[in-house]
């Protein structure tokens, strides 16, 4: 059961209300709270894709982008990224692999 290994609420406070004090630039654990939040939701959020190849889907490769020579993309993720100008070939796959998005 997951519930009894995640933290509790009031542990998780613990550390910010440690941030909150006269001299911190949070003088209460609301203003702490609001700036974690956010701050939280200014960041992007990270999707990872791991669409599984199947016979004859598009696969891409932008030698630009790629970490490795292992390195390929997915039609849909291939399309919602911008890769102009970038070296980039297609090919289509046998079964197997991944989006590496």
């Amino acid at each position: 059961d997951m519930t009894n290994k995640s933290p509790s609420h009031s542990s998780l406070l613990l550390p910010i209300t440690s941030l909150v004090n006269k001299k911190s630039r949070y003088p209460t654990l609301n203003a702490a709270e609001t700036s974690i939040s956010t701050l939280g939701k200014s960041c992007p959020t990270r999707r990872v894709c791991q669409h599984p190849f199947r016979r004859n889907d598009i696969v891409w490769v932008c030698r630009t982008c790629q970490s490795d020579e292992t390195c390929v993309l997915c039609h849909d993720c291939f399309s919602n990224s911008n890769h102009e100008g970038h070296d980039v070939a297609f090919y289509h796959a046998q079964a197997g692999g991944c989006c590496d998005c």
